[in-house]
């Protein structure tokens, strides 16, 4: 009679399929033979059905979520209570999906390896129970218990009669459960109890900008085998202080410690100031420790720089860009020259120079390699000094008539014959040695200055820059060219060089872009006449590839003009000068940076050129200027001034 039946439930499946066609054929099946199943009332006959669905009708499927909760940081907060007494965490839903195609049949669901019971279900938000649809989801809800201090895990595993299983570790810490049968209540202390001496020496710099003093560690510690701290809150309070690094953001155990640094902040001589650094936990206690210092020295100055930052050399400390002309407060008052190079800065004072800014070749000349923000002392360069200029790793100035150079010299451009950097201050040799040398000008890897009306070369020669009619490098100075007297003015651009001889403007080196203003583009190894510039120049300057000269009062500008670096309104390149824009008198001072040129008229300082990611136009944001404009706060009483590749410095008394 058994054989009978179950003929009975292939027949009609093999008649469904002869009639059926392809859509619908399998569930057509299934649901014939569970019918005939329920008519027959046999148990294996439906569980011979039921095991055959997924073949023939699709899969049930689970899948486990912990949505934007952390599974394995289901922890407890004692808050005191004493070992033994259950503390409830915060709970977390786990979404359980069927990503099949048919009913995943009852689900039921446990925490596995659960020794201590730590996890419980949520009986009222918890909704799975019956057979889940295809694409439908339930919820279960655990929350974390403990009754003392320690970590607990587990594994969460849902299944279903035909859906198999799916499974999600689950894992927590207890922590702030009081001592009783235990582990000794946890209490933090803070090493020092307290910080006095915290001071600011502002050494000159510009009120308003803040200056930091030194980092003042803490260290917090829990006591020796006692529990786990709960989370620790940290306060620091006091308006001249900082938290210059936090570490202690996660509960301390028992003989732990975590360290956090303070730094004084001063913008202003505040006088004396206080503060305090508590740190609390609600299973630790409070600690605390007391601060206090004082911020002196914050002062004026007649030097202003702006501009790209980096490494300090606008001469205050590390932040943004400026944007604006800032006072170099630790210069104070009485500059006579400033000196822009590349990562440095340099002035002059008294007769006494100092620089700051990047020190990585020695180019600070006080026999370090160390950057410093603060302006620094060059050795034996303390008085008789009437001339410095700074470059790209090297720094020159004049003392007594001697020339002195320091810092970078893989090319020889320190002059002393040898291709060796110096920390110190090294004479330059060759027919500059023993004095007499009255105006110098340095670049990137290259070096000139004028001697008894002569001029002479040394260093990087590509491009033909030394003007030797030559591309060979030099270590000691070499004569250029024509111009063995009569020369008053010479500046030294990246890759070229150009300067006035009796009131005629000439260049040589690169000639692209037109920046030797010769009506060409070709590269020359000697001086070439620029045009239209035969007489009454007084002043030239040269950047990258560009070059200006005041000629009678009026500024005229030539080469290449990227940025609107010539000032006429273009960034159309020139092969021979022409007239800035509203500079056609009264222009007393010039200079050229990479992508930057100003210029003094009537003692108003004006920038134009590249200004994005620097600000180097001093015009309080970052936008290229093709035409002079007015420099913030320099619209009077301007002296001198000084371009490096990506800042500028003026002097304002």
């Amino acid at each position: 009679m058994r054989c009978m039946k179950w003929l009975l439930v292939f027949g009609m499946v093999a008649l469904v399929s002869v009639g059926a066609g392809a859509e619908g054929l399998a569930q057509q099946k299934y649901r014939i033979r569970k019918n005939i199943c329920n008519m027959m009332d046999d148990a294996s006959c439906s569980h011979w059905v039921a095991s055959h669905n997924e073949d023939e009708e699709g899969a049930a499927t689970l899948a486990i979520s912990a949505g934007g909760s952390d599974p394995l940081a289901m922890d407890v907060n004692g808050l005191g209570a004493a070992d033994g007494v259950w503390t409830d965490g915060s709970s977390v839903t786990f979404e359980v999906t069927n990503t099949g195609t048919v009913a995943s049949g009852s689900i039921v669901f446990q925490v596995e390896n659960d020794a201590g019971a730590n996890f419980v279900t949520d009986l009222v938000l918890t909704t799975c129970a019956a057979s889940l649809d295809a694409a439908a989801t339930c919820d279960i809800v655990l929350y974390p218990r403990a009754d003392r201090n320690g970590s607990y895990d587990g594994t969460l595993r849902v299944s279903a009669t035909t859906a198999g299983t799916a499974s999600m570790a689950v894992a927590g810490v207890a922590s702030g459960f009081a001592g009783g049968g235990g582990l000794p209540v946890a209490v933090l202390s803070m090493d020092p109890a307290s910080a006095a001496g915290m001071d600011i020496a502002a050494a000159g710099m510009s009120v308003g900008l803040v200056l930091y003093g030194d980092v003042v560690p803490f260290t917090v510690r829990n006591c020796d085998g006692c529990e786990t701290t709960t989370d620790l809150t940290i306060n620091l309070s006091g308006t001249h202080f900082s938290m210059a690094s936090n570490g202690c953001t996660a509960p301390l155990a028992g003989g732990g410690s975590c360290v956090i640094e303070v730094q004084p902040t001063a913008d202003a001589d505040v006088g004396s100031y206080t503060g305090m650094l508590t740190v609390s936990a609600d299973a630790g206690g409070e600690v605390s420790a007391g601060l206090s210092g004082s911020a002196n020295g914050f002062g004026p100055s007649d030097l202003y720089c702006w501009g790209h930052f980096a490494y300090g050399k606008v001469g205050h400390v590390y932040g943004d860009n400026n944007t604006v002309a800032v006072a170099v407060s630790a210069m104070g008052l009485g500059v006579d020259l400033a000196a822009g190079g590349y990562d440095h800065t340099c002035a002059l004072k008294n007769g006494a120079v100092s620089c700051w800014g990047r020190n990585h070749q020695g180019q600070l000349g006080n026999n370090a390699t160390t950057d410093s923000i603060p302006p620094v002392s060059v050795v034996d360069m303390d008085s008789d000094v009437t001339a410095v200029n700074a470059g790209f790793t090297h720094t020159c100035a004049i003392k007594s008539g001697v020339l002195y150079c320091w810092g970078g010299n893989a090319y020889g451009q320190l002059g002393d014959g040898t291709n060796i950097n110096s920390l110190l201050p090294v004479e330059v040799q060759g027919d500059l040695a023993g004095g007499g040398v009255s105006v110098l000008s340095i670049g990137y890897y290259h070096s000139c200055a004028i001697k008894s009306g002569a001029l002479y070369c040394w260093g990087e020669n590509s491009f033909g820059k030394l003007g030797d009619n030559s591309l060979i490098n030099r270590s000691t100075p070499t004569p250029v060219v024509g111009m063995d007297s009569g020369v008053t003015a010479v500046m030294v651009g990246i890759q070229d060089t150009c300067a006035v001889r009796s009131g005629a403007a000439y260049c040589w080196g690169r000639g692209y872009g037109g920046a030797l203003g010769n009506g060409g583009t070709s590269d020359s190894h000697v001086p070439v006449a620029v045009l239209n510039m035969g007489s009454g120049v007084t002043s030239i300057s040269t950047g990258l590839l560009n070059g200006c000269a005041i000629k009678s009062g009026a500024l005229y500008c030539w080469g290449y003009n990227q940025y609107g670096l010539l000032g006429d309104g273009t960034i159309i390149n020139r092969t021979s000068p022409v007239p800035v824009v509203d500079m056609d008198s009264g222009v007393t001072a010039v200079s050229a940076g990479d992508h930057h040129n100003c210029a003094i008229k009537d003692t108003t300082l004006y920038c134009w050129g590249r200004g994005e990611t620097t600000g180097a136009l001093g015009l309080g944001n970052y936008e290229n200027r093709s035409v002079p404009t007015m420099v913030l706060g320099m619209d009077s009483g301007v002296t001198q001034l000084s371009n490096g590749t990506w800042h500028t410095c003026a002097i304002k008394p």
